[in-house]
């Protein structure tokens, strides 16, 4: 794992601990955030790289309320 992968994860990791755990973060979001990294690993990694027009749809939507619930959790 080079150092962006650990900083990655680490993040990852703190968003799960730090706030899905702690009940800070609806576990859907929580999902959502796993799924996006998937996406953008896949992206800029994968071969295909390609996503079908639902799934943009459903993770805009998901985006969208992750970063309102961001805004709510910093006092925004």
């Amino acid at each position: 794992m080079n150092g962006d992968e650990a900083r990655h994860a680490g993040l990852r990791s703190a968003v799960h601990q730090h706030l899905v755990r702690a009940a800070r973060l609806a576990a859907d979001l929580g999902r959502f955030y796993d799924d996006a990294f998937d996406d953008r690993q896949e992206a800029d990694y994968g071969v295909a790289g390609e996503f079908e027009p639902t799934t943009v749809q459903d993770r805009i939507a998901h985006a969208e309320r992750f970063v309102a619930e961001m805004k709510r959790l910093l006092g925004r």
